[in-house]
């Protein structure tokens, strides 16, 4: 199992982009060598989407304080800008759900991979 610094530690170097507001292909901000040092658990130089989807996975479980499988804006605002929720509570109904972070996730990997080898290196 991947091991992560503690999610503010990871959201203090800038890791946690997307969860701001909306897509890095709006942000035009790039991951630094230290950012994908901390997620290449297979030590390949390079981060690939289910490296990304681990810590995706981390991180919502970690936003997800209460453990109610949904977070809330206060929750949220705890380890990022409070103004990014509304762009990732796609359905409107004042919670985050795993699929909706999830998907953020996977656009902002996407946006991220401007070579488009499914890799961020």
């Amino acid at each position: 199992m991947t091991r992560f610094a503690p999610l503010s530690a990871i959201a203090a170097t800038g890791l946690v982009l997307c969860l701001t507001a909306g897509p890095l292909a709006a942000q035009s901000v790039q991951f630094n060598t230290g950012h994908l040092d901390m997620l290449d658990s297979d030590g390949t130089g390079d981060v690939s989407l289910g490296e990304f989807n681990a810590f995706s996975d981390y991180a919502y479980d970690q936003i997800d304080a209460d453990n109610d499988g949904a977070v809330s804006p206060s929750e949220y605002g705890v380890h990022m800008p409070a103004a990014g929720f509304g762009g990732i509570d796609t359905d409107g109904d004042g919670s985050i759900s795993h699929t909706e972070f999830t998907m953020q996730m996977t656009a902002d990997f996407a946006a991220a991979d401007a070579d488009g080898n499914g890799l961020l290196d």
